[in-house]
């Protein structure tokens, strides 16, 4: 054997052979085995205690990771399925206030508020779609996905500097990145 324990059964030897044995050691010597032997037990117990320690607050951050994963997955399903809009952006957003690691669980508000804005003839629609849009890409500010809509709805309010802007990130953005299916929405005037 090697490493600490082997060291640690050498010196328990050692520490029992002088007590026990007809031989009789310096006292020096003695209290030398006496203390290495004491902090030997010492560090050992320390370093379990810490690795239970570590262990424990391991488990503690899975079991908190998987929980609130598992809530914003309900929270998300639960946005899908409602019939009401205004519940189910609700449940969206509740979704990406869980368990905001979750990229589709960030913009699906905004997504889902922008996909109703471009199906209804009220402005109103899209100023708030524009608003929750915007308030997405400050948590994700390279997203193909919320930029592409930003976009749409700034060239349909006549916001031509801010869409240009915006059409610039995107650009830069789309050089990097699969698009993943993404419509383009035509460029900027």
């Amino acid at each position: 054997m090697t490493g600490w324990s082997s060291s640690l059964r050498q010196v328990r030897a050692l520490y029992f052979y002088s007590q026990f044995s007809g031989f009789r050691a310096q006292s020096s010597w003695q209290s030398y085995l006496s203390r290495l032997y004491s902090a030997f037990r010492s560090t050992c117990r320390q370093l379990l205690s810490w690795a239970g320690l570590l262990r424990a607050t391991l488990l503690g951050i899975g079991i908190l990771y998987a929980t609130t994963s598992l809530l914003g997955e309900y929270h998300f399903a639960r946005g899908h399925s409602e019939h009401e809009v205004g519940s189910a952006i609700d449940e969206l957003r509740e979704a990406a206030t869980v368990f905001p690691l979750n990229y589709q669980f960030r913009k699906a508000s905004a997504i889902g508020l922008a996909n109703i804005a471009l199906t209804q003839p009220d402005p109103l629609w899209k100023v708030a779609a524009l608003q929750e849009l915007i308030e997405a890409l400050k948590l994700d500010p390279i997203s193909p996905d919320l930029l592409a809509p930003i976009i749409t709805f700034e060239l349909d309010m006549d916001k031509d500097a801010d869409a240009k802007a915006h059409y610039q990130i995107f650009k830069q953005v789309a050089k990097t990145s699969s698009l993943n299916g993404l419509v383009y929405y035509g460029k900027p005037k």
